[in-house]
């Protein structure tokens, strides 16, 4: 995303055209190889999915900034809203993270939406739940889901504080964060 700006910033710089085209073209293909098509990032860690959705949130509200939000390909987007509601889906009742690989405990699922998804809120249905902790707002439509591609998969009784939930990882194993913690 910072190439972008430079060359947006700058365009007197001779490769700053080259440079809008980079970021252009690499995002998106970086986006592809990092997540998966149901929304989860590769390394299958939690803790790092928000810094995934992070990165090409940037980039996209960059590129919508500027006018080249229609040069991205089309399931660009669509990705972006798959690995908001993957992270819905994983949160806990207490709206805690889960903790696979190198995860760490978090207190707070809402956080990613409030901070980094709310230009996105009209899109995603569950968005006022998620940012109040379940205190408004309608939750993911659906209380169980199946990810096959990365692994995932999330069963509760109800998004209510007293749900009963289980999340099961049975992905890829040991590479990058993520540790050989299949079926815990």
């Amino acid at each position: 995303a910072q190439v972008f700006r430079n060359a947006i910033a700058f365009p007197e710089f001779k490769q700053a055209a080259a440079w809008k085209n980079d970021a252009l073209t690499l995002l998106p293909r970086m986006m592809k190889e990092a997540v998966y098509d149901d929304g989860m990032n590769k390394e299958l860690v939690f803790s790092y999915h928000t810094m995934y959705i992070g990165l090409f949130v940037e980039a996209y509200n960059l590129f919508r900034e500027h006018g080249y939000e229609k040069v991205l390909p089309p399931d660009y987007y669509p990705r972006l809203l798959k690995m908001a509601e993957i992270y819905a889906m994983q949160a806990f009742p207490d709206f805690t993270v889960c903790q696979f690989g190198d995860g760490w405990k978090k207190g707070d699922a809402g956080f990613i939406f409030r901070r980094t998804l709310a230009p996105f809120a009209a899109d995603i249905p569950y968005f006022d739940y998620m940012v109040s902790g379940g205190q408004r707002g309608a939750p993911p439509a659906r209380r169980s889901a199946a990810y096959p591609e990365s692994g995932f998969y999330f069963f509760r009784s109800a998004w209510s504080p007293d749900a009963i939930f289980m999340p099961l990882k049975c992905g890829a194993t040991a590479e990058w964060h993520n540790q050989p913690d299949n079926g815990t």
